[in-house]
């Protein structure tokens, strides 16, 4: 099973994925910030990078269904065709997946995405997501409030 968790930087996807799996419905979460993550858990984000650390992701996304396992993706998807890039792996191998837009007060604020995401993507990039953002007609809606962060 994949569950696909998708909003921009800042709404809260990491926070659905640790809350589904604290409540066992996932086996692990796979993020696209472990790639930019030492093993100190330094963050370092190269641009130039960005294709690797996409196919690296799908890679493990796709050992991990491989092996039968419950995985959680948090990451922006604001493309259909990214989003199939992962629906077809999950098809792949004979597994189900669901959609899920993360909705808090603050998902479709872009000053109060900037304050929330922790990697400091700059307001330009988040503006850019947005009006490039593409709805999925499989989407489900998981709504958060602010009682989900204290």
């Amino acid at each position: 099973m994949l569950y696909i968790i998708r909003g921009l930087q800042g709404s809260g996807k990491s926070t659905v994925a640790r809350d589904l799996e604290k409540r066992g419905v996932v086996d692990i979460i796979v993020e696209i910030d472990d790639y930019w993550t030492d093993v100190y858990g330094g963050y370092k984000y190269i641009h130039e990078d960005r294709e690797k650390s996409h196919n690296w992701l799908r890679y493990k996304v796709n050992l991990l269904l491989y092996s039968n396992l419950i995985v959680a993706v948090p990451e922006v998807f604001e493309s259909l065709a990214e989003i199939k890039k992962y629906t077809d792996i999950a098809v792949k191998h004979h597994q189900r997946y669901h959609i899920f837009k993360v909705q808090t007060p603050w998902a479709d604020n872009p000053s109060l995405l900037l304050e929330k995401n922790q990697h400091g993507v700059p307001m330009k990039r988040l503006l850019e997501l947005q009006n490039k953002w593409e709805d999925h007609p499989e989407e489900e809606i998981w709504v958060l409030d602010e009682y989900c962060y204290s």
